[in-house]
């Protein structure tokens, strides 16, 4: 038999992590439904493609899908699982314009030999999508929740060692 403490623990993890399970889930069902590509519009079923890819990897991964799974039927501690999803490596596209790329490398003084993707992320041609992921939030959604984490020890408890100290 839990004890109340125990009780009160076994309940902060189901909260939390439902929670947590809930802002997983509405975010895939985002990338289903909703506008991803915050960088243009044309690139939308490209950038969908493999933010919901790479979302759906890290899911799998961690057998969070194709199951939804509910607080109970997840083995993590709230802490592992705010560490997953905090540190999941959501891929977002590059999108290349490569007529920009050529001309920026005729008007530099660059062996085009050496170019790589790096060259153009600060000189054109080059779209970095890290924004569209980013638009979901999961990240400061996970943190609100984590960091509203109630305590196992309730008033009664308090109360209770108050009076023990007073004997």
């Amino acid at each position: 038999m839990l004890t109340s403490v125990q009780a009160r623990m076994m309940e902060i993890r189901e909260t939390t992590i439902s929670a947590m399970l809930d802002i997983l889930y509405d975010i895939l069902d985002d990338i289903i439904h909703v506008f991803v590509c915050q960088v243009d519009e044309s690139w939308e079923p490209k950038c969908r493609a493999t933010v919901l890819g790479s979302f759906i990897s890290f899911l799998l991964e961690n057998d969070l899908y194709p199951a939804r799974r509910t607080a109970s039927e997840t083995p993590f501690s709230i802490q592992k699982l705010y560490d997953l999803a905090s540190s999941a490596q959501i891929l977002t596209l590059e999108s290349h314009d490569y007529r920009e790329m050529a001309m920026c490398v005729r008007r530099s003084s660059w062996d085009p030999a050496s170019v790589t993707a790096d060259t153009f992320k600060n000189h054109g041609g080059l779209t970095l999508h890290k924004k569209c992921f980013g638009a979901f939030h999961l990240r400061s959604k996970l943190k609100t929740i984590y960091s509203d984490i109630g305590s196992a020890v309730l008033q009664s408890h308090i109360e209770h060692m108050d009076r023990q100290a007073l004997k």
